[in-house]
């Protein structure tokens, strides 16, 4: 079963289950959101049919409900540094503690989104309120942030789309009370122009930094999340838990074609002198910095250690190289492949 909600609903997210918001007690946070809200939630069946002894047939099956799975929630958000003139902070605040099992470390400069301490069994689970017109609300429950996928175009405004994997989710005519802090009302970041800056060390060695413009890129941070929960005889099977096994960040790119010292046509051409599997390779310190790296308002992406392959140019009326990045930690287990850092 899928439901889709308007936008033009308020979304307050908890990091407990209440109806009465309050932002020191419970985190409630108000955050807008781009396009339509769906929830999914699927569920299990069985088909059976009754065999007899008789001169007709039973041509019609009986189907059984034996169980509920998991509930998926889909929506999209800008990206959102914002400041309270001491500190930086962003908008998606909590749903970036989720997804990487960590808190946010906000200072008077930046906030910063780090995986180091992430590779537990278990995620932060956040409760999700989706308010409407009359007071009645959508809730969904014990959602953890399954991915997010950051999509930029030199055309756009910066956006996030989030996918939540929750236990279940219920609706209330009963209104919500309370406070909660309200991060709708901010500045956006643009993608005019975003950048990556990269450094490839060839044989020598020599570490050379290029540095490439943007044409539009995705990144995708994606924990993979397996829902738990004990069959019960005579009972319908609902899932209870969760735990996680892998987590896998891609960003892949177009890039502009240029002919300048240490461009897009440069960095091709060193790939291309390259003779071992390390050289080819291996990249440090790379860093996507999407809103422009000379913009004090932007998002910056680090990847200390990462992966590198080049797609073929494509020439016409904009020339462009395709670029892929697939970030790596420095030793099994640390969690630093991929940092971010809100700027304001």
């Amino acid at each position: 079963m899928t439901i889709v909600i308007s936008p033009k609903v308020e979304l307050v997210i908890t990091d407990v289950d209440t109806s009465v918001f309050n932002f020191a007690t419970n985190k409630a946070t108000r955050i807008s959101v781009l396009r339509d809200i769906t929830i999914e939630r699927d569920s299990s069946f069985i088909t059976t049919t009754v065999s007899k002894v008789s001169n007709t047939s039973n041509r019609v099956p009986s189907v059984i409900n034996t169980g509920t799975g998991g509930t998926l929630l889909k929506f999209t958000t800008y990206l959102k540094p914002i400041t309270d003139g001491a500190n930086v902070s962003c908008a998606e605040k909590l749903l970036w503690e989720s997804l990487s099992a960590t808190d946010v470390a906000d200072s008077a400069v930046d906030s910063d989104v780090t995986f180091t301490s992430g590779n537990l069994n278990k995620l932060r689970e956040l409760f999700f309120y989706f308010i409407l017109d009359d007071g009645s609300y959508y809730k969904v429950s014990r959602g953890v942030v399954n991915a997010v996928t950051i999509d930029i175009d030199i055309q756009g405004i910066a956006t996030a789309q989030w996918e939540i994997s929750a236990i279940d989710y219920l609706y209330s005519q009963t209104p919500t009370t309370g406070t909660y802090k309200d991060s709708t009302q901010q500045v956006y970041v643009r993608n005019k122009l975003s950048t990556i800056a990269l450094q490839v060390t060839s044989p020598g060695p020599v570490v050379t930094t290029y540095d490439l413009a943007l044409v539009e890129g995705n990144l995708e941070i994606r924990n993979k999340l397996v829902f738990t929960g004990r069959p019960r005889v005579g009972q319908l099977n609902v899932v209870d838990g969760h735990y996680v096994e892998s987590r896998v960040a891609t960003f892949s790119c177009k890039c502009y074609l240029n002919t300048k010292a240490q461009g897009s046509s440069s960095l091709q051409s060193a790939l291309n002198l390259f003779s071992t599997f390390d050289e080819v390779n291996s990249l440090s310190n790379t860093t996507l910095s999407i809103g422009g790296a000379n913009n004090d308002f932007r998002v910056d992406v680090q990847m200390p250690t990462s992966k590198i392959r080049l797609g073929a140019p494509t020439i016409g009326f904009i020339n462009t190289i395709e670029v892929f990045l697939s970030p790596q930690e420095s030793a099994v287990g640390a969690g630093d492949e991929i940092k971010l850092i809100y700027n304001n």
